[in-house]
């Protein structure tokens, strides 16, 4: 486990602003201590499921999508920044191709090095470069600097799309509680958010109209927006990106001003007998007399329910999911049989609709604990809405003899297979890449 990075090493790649900043970095390791050595801890998390593997529909419902290349679950803290690298949806950048690299935006929420950047160079003079032009600058992965005022414990927020988004819900930061402070600071990277692509691809948060699945396709529908056209189907997609914020702010853990911190960074005691808040996240359930014993009496009962919770959510998942192929696969049947997706539009929209509100419910990490309803409410009018539409799909395809057929989804490959994808020359190019930038001294491992 590495604690420091090397500065005689660095100091043959980096500018001194950047030296600086991980100066600044180091002292408040040592002004918080306690915090700092559980932070160290979240090395530990090292699940990285690769949930593609796990159900190869998702492969097929984000084709032509960067997430049908890689999708794992999410790790500790102290590997955002290796593992933004390390993903093949980054791709694999060449320095004489940058009209195909990755924007700047994508360290948005990576390393406390970010705001720094932005600091020096302007929300938009970060946003409007590309992802590879910082990866010598981009050292530190998630830590102080990303929700404290420098030097200090006091919570900020530290990126710009945050802060406009706190405006459109109409609450000012500093007058919020506690929990409420924190879970705003979780929230900046925590949310749905999207790239707005003709302002130098800068973040944004689409709360104008409220913070619910429907009122952010709203938001997304009056704008026109997609994040990309399903190749099969034709559909202009939307790609939830994990919702945290929002669906725990719909829950009855937030009307009970229970925040997130309340739950994943619970109140310690150093040896020295100074009260600190662990930032090593665990599970709340490991301290559980603590954490949840205030408004939970059995553990094992509060266990019992959250399995039960997540069973119930898992089996929607693939339900809906397999429900959501179908019709994709059905909707560019009728269209190789002559019809045009205008002419399709409104099928299409119940299509983008159905796989949003499902993506939205499998999306927010830690739903089944959070705010379980929700979910399987999202999932079952997930499930209402593609069955609608595919009923005059089916009755036209059975009406006028379509063929239709569907892929063979049954394990990762077979899916990959079926868009067209090649993992492992995605792979053998990334694989090159971390080779060449490590030389250059980006944070590789």
């Amino acid at each position: 486990m590495r604690k420091t990075l090397n500065f005689t090493l660095l100091a043959l790649t980096l500018s001194s602003t950047s030296m600086q900043a991980l100066a600044a970095e180091e002292e408040n390791h040592e002004l918080y201590p306690q915090q700092y050595e559980s932070w160290l801890q979240t090395s530990k998390s090292q699940q990285n499921r690769d949930l593609l593997a796990e159900d190869p529909n998702l492969i097929f419902l984000w084709a032509g999508y960067g997430f049908a290349k890689d999708y794992r679950s999410p790790r500790g803290h102290s590997f955002a920044v290796t593992d933004i690298i390390s993903s093949l949806r980054t791709g694999a950048p060449k320095e004489d191709n940058q009209a195909k690299q990755m924007p700047a935006t994508c360290w948005t929420c990576k390393s406390p090095d970010v705001p720094r950047i932005i600091a020096q160079e302007t929300e938009f003079g970060f946003t409007g470069k590309k992802f590879a032009e910082y990866g010598q600058q981009i050292r530190y992965s998630v830590g102080c600097q990303d929700c404290h005022q420098d030097k200090s414990a006091e919570l900020a927020l530290t990126r710009p799309h945050s802060k406009r988004a706190v405006k459109e819900l109409n609450k000012r930061f500093e007058e919020q509680s506690t929990p409420m402070k924190a879970s705003m600071v979780c929230g900046q990277c925590h949310s749905e958010y999207y790239f707005q692509k003709h302002m130098f691809t800068r973040v944004i948060n689409p709360w104008l109209f409220g913070i619910s699945a429907a009122q952010q396709k709203l938001y997304y529908d009056s704008r026109g927006y997609a994040d990309w056209t399903h190749p099969v189907s034709n559909t202009p997609m939307l790609k939830a990106q994990h919702p945290e914020f929002e669906t725990w702010r719909l829950s009855a853990h937030a009307t009970k001003d229970v925040g997130c911190a309340t739950c994943h960074m619970p109140k310690m005691n150093s040896a020295s007998g100074q009260d600190y808040s662990l930032h090593s996240l665990p599970n709340p359930l490991e301290h559980f007399e603590t954490v949840c014993q205030e408004c939970h009496e059995s553990k094992t009962q509060m266990t019992d329910n959250i399995a039960k919770a997540k069973h119930e959510i898992g089996t929607l998942k693939r339900e809906v999911g397999s429900l959501l192929v179908m019709v994709h696969v059905e909707a560019g049947a009728i269209q190789k049989a002559g019809k045009t997706p205008e002419q399709m539009s409104i099928t299409l929209d119940y299509i983008r609709t159905a796989q949003w509100y499902w993506d939205y419910a499998i999306a927010s990490h830690g739903i089944h604990v959070h705010n379980p309803q929700l979910a399987i409410n999202l999932l079952k009018e997930a499930r209402n809405i593609v069955t609608f539409a595919r009923y005059p799909l089916l009755k036209e395809i059975q009406a006028t003899n379509i063929s239709v057929h569907y892929p063979d989804l049954s394990t990762k490959k077979a899916a990959q297979q079926a868009i067209g994808l090649d993992e492992a020359e995605l792979r053998r190019q990334k694989q090159e890449f971390i080779e060449r930038v490590s030389e250059q001294g980006w944070a590789v491992d």
